[in-house]
């Protein structure tokens, strides 16, 4: 495993960055677009209509049998659009 040295803006020397860490996943956009869809639905909620909280139950319901089923609709995407699966 090689560790490369990256500075980042803010910092004033060079920290060891793991490039593994920030491959994504499927698992992780999963978590990543779910998170995105919740949040927005929920502003859509204050700002629309009350029917959103539908669509924020529909994500949640999806995670919670992701758990079980190791499915969710949106790998599918996911998997047609090349997103490679995590090896461990």
């Amino acid at each position: 495993m090689e560790e490369k040295l990256i500075l980042h803006p803010t910092a004033t020397s060079y920290i060891p960055i793991n490039k593994e860490v920030f491959t994504m996943h499927i698992e992780r956009y999963l978590r990543l677009i779910a998170g995105a869809f919740i949040i927005l639905s929920l502003v859509l909620t204050r700002v629309h209509s009350e029917y959103w909280l539908l669509f924020t139950a529909f994500v949640g319901l999806n995670l919670f049998q992701s758990f079980f089923t190791n499915w969710c609709p949106m790998m599918m995407f996911l998997k047609w659009f090349g997103v490679k699966e995590c090896k461990a």
